[in-house]
């Protein structure tokens, strides 16, 4: 109990120091100067729409990660004998890997979209759905190691 609970905050805290951006951003030199304070607001606006967080693409890449991690120890457990519990996931490995590879796609979509109006609370989300696939995983592979 204390093994799982030890990896999962292991593996939380990974995500998350690996999703803090190394150093700040600095002025170059070469950056230019608006002629005005109308085309300075358009030129910010412009770089906010299209500038991504480096934390919250790296969550995202983490995210994924996790998901295939879930998949590949499901399949595992699934071979030793474990129950998918999950109703949506049971039956064929092909349909659990489309179901998987769908609702990932749906939620880096929905976080993104939600990232444009709130980055913070992108994070959040992030790092909450990370630590609850980073404990599935644990759990599928101590089910796993249990049933050898």
């Amino acid at each position: 109990m204390f093994r799982q609970a030890g990896r999962i905050a292991t593996i939380a805290v990974l995500l998350t120091v690996a999703a803090v951006p190394a150093s700040a951003g600095e002025r170059e030199a070469n950056d230019l100067t608006a002629p005005n304070a109308v085309v300075a607001d358009a030129w910010a606006q412009e770089a906010r729409e299209r500038s991504s967080s480096k934390p919250l693409t790296a969550l995202i890449g983490s995210y994924a990660a996790l998901q295939g991690l879930d998949m590949y120890s499901t399949v595992i457990a699934r071979n030793k004998g474990a129950n998918e519990v999950n109703p949506v996931m049971q039956g064929s490995y092909a349909k659990g890997a489309a179901v998987k590879a769908a609702l990932s796609t749906i939620t880096m979509t929905t976080v993104k979209i939600m990232a444009r109006k709130n980055k913070k609370a992108a994070i959040v989300t992030m790092i909450a759905l990370n630590v609850v696939n980073a404990a599935v995983v644990a759990k599928n592979f101590n089910n796993a190691k249990r049933l050898q």
